[in-house]
């Protein structure tokens, strides 16, 4: 048995509530899919800036009725403090996709850009009900082909 195959095992033993921001983009949609799969609870947060309706009718379809009834979806702005509490409300883990990821929008309106990105982050980290939460930073581009991720340290509060 693989590692990855131990996490889903331990996963669908214990289910957790998780929190993805970004949730109608092609990276949230496919992360609330494959955790849906694995029977557990999601908060979804999108204001569809980039992220399309589409994406998550297609993960409904491929999970059928009694798991979507566990995904709960907020439409908002990940820079809007109330709405960040408000998703955070019982999340035990918080996967941050949400960003504006063109290049060719971020020369465009460059001030957008990193208030929706990295700056973001710090939305959800007051918010944060347990200490054990993880919020990846994943910064990514249309001229990238890589997504780098890091975990952020959990702050002492």
């Amino acid at each position: 048995m693989t590692a990855f195959d131990t996490l889903k095992t331990s996963l669908v033993a214990a289910p957790r509530t998780w929190l993805v921001t970004g949730v109608a983009g092609f990276i949230g949609s496919n992360l609330v899919e494959a955790l849906l799969q694995l029977d557990q609870r999601v908060v979804g947060l999108d204001n569809f800036a980039t992220g399309h309706q589409k994406n998550l009718a297609q993960v409904q379809a491929s999970v059928g009725p009694e798991r979507w009834a566990r995904f709960n979806f907020i439409n908002g702005d990940i820079c809007d403090l109330d709405t960040c509490r408000q998703a955070c409300a019982g999340v035990d883990h918080v996967l941050h996709q949400a960003a504006l990821g063109s290049v060719p929008r971020s020369l465009e309106d460059p001030l957008a850009t990193p208030r929706a990105t990295p700056r973001s982050s710090a939305s959800f980290m007051p918010h944060r009900v347990r200490p054990t939460a993880i919020i990846p930073a994943c910064p990514r581009s249309r001229t990238s082909s890589a997504i780098r991720c890091r975990r952020m340290p959990s702050p002492s509060w």
